[in-house]
C-alpha cells in the first residue's frame, strides 16, 4: 500500500486530509442549517466538538497527526478544511459588520486552537453530554464577545443571538 504514496508518513498524511475533509463537511452541514451567520457560527462550532468526539477523529487529527506529519503539515490541512471555513464565515460576517474590529486571521486561529483543546477536555469527561453543554454555552458567550455592539450610525445592535 506504502508504494501509492511517499512512505509511511504519506499514507498517513492521506488519512489526515479524508479524516478533515469528512469533519469540515460535518461541521459546514450543521452550520448552514441556520440563516443567522451568529447561529451557524455556534451550531458549526458546537458540530464540529460531536463529530470530533470519536475515538478515530479525535486520535487521527489532534493527537497523532501533529507528532506523524510535523506541525505545519498538519496545520496547513487544518487551514485547507476547517480553518478555511472558518476564516471565510468570519471574513464575511465582519464584511457584513457584525464583528468588532479585530484581526480576522487571529481571531479564526484562537477559536480553531479553542475548539481543539475543548475536543481533548470533553472526551476527558465521565458525562460528555453535561459536559457538551456546558462548553456549548462557554462556546455562545465566547463568540458573542466579537458582536459589533453598535452599527456604522452608532445605533446599539442586541447583543442577542
Amino acid at each position: 500500500m506504502y508504494y501509492h504514496f511517499k512512505g509511511k508518513k504519506g499514507l498517513f498524511q492521506a488519512v489526515v486530509e479524508n479524516v478533515q475533509e469528512s469533519v469540515a463537511r460535518e461541521v459546514e452541514k450543521a452550520a448552514m442549517l441556520e440563516s443567522n451567520p451568529w447561529k451557524s457560527l455556534v451550531s458549526g462550532s458546537k458540530a464540529f466538538i460531536r463529530v470530533m468526539l470519536s475515538d478515530e477523529n479525535q486520535r487521527v487529527l489532534i493527537v497523532d497527526a501533529p507528532t506523524a506529519i510535523g506541525l505545519r503539515l498538519w496545520e496547513e490541512i487544518d487551514d485547507t478544511y476547517s480553518g478555511s471555513y472558518l476564516y471565510d464565515h468570519l471574513k464575511s460576517m465582519s464584511a457584513m459588520g457584525k464583528l468588532t474590529n479585530l484581526s480576522v486571521e487571529a481571531l479564526t486561529s484562537m477559536l480553531s486552537g479553542a475548539m481543539d483543546e475543548v475536543v481533548m477536555w470533553v472526551g476527558k469527561r465521565d458525562n460528555k453530554e453535561t459536559a457538551i453543554t456546558e462548553v456549548g454555552e462557554i462556546i455562545e458567550q465566547m463568540i458573542l464577545a466579537f458582536k459589533r455592539e453598535v452599527d456604522s450610525c452608532g445605533k446599539k445592535i442586541s447583543k442577542l443571538l
